[in-house]
């Protein structure tokens, strides 16, 4: 999984790179701004990886986002409960 997560990182940085590099030479940003878009946009992802890792969480565990999931749904379920009683 971590390798996986790596690849897709890597090419989400290429693509801002080339990205921000042609937005520069076509003057719609400001060069220094387009040469350090992708790190600018990733910095807050990889602070937050770097702090969840520091803290041992479990960001990369299937669980977590099934719980999350299971959760979400549940609420939904009642949310909708709600609203089809008061409408009756």
């Amino acid at each position: 999984m971590p390798v996986l997560i790596a690849i897709v990182f890597f090419i989400f940085l290429y693509v801002l790179t080339i990205a921000g590099d042609k937005y520069a030479k076509d003057g719609l940003l400001w060069v220094p701004l387009g040469a350090w878009m992708a790190n600018i946009v990733l910095l807050p992802i990889g602070l937050l990886l770097m702090q969840r890792a520091r803290h041992d969480s479990r960001l990369f565990d299937k669980d977590v986002y099934v719980i999350a999931w299971e959760r979400l749904k549940r609420k939904w379920a009642e949310r909708k409960s709600r609203q089809s009683i008061a409408v009756s």
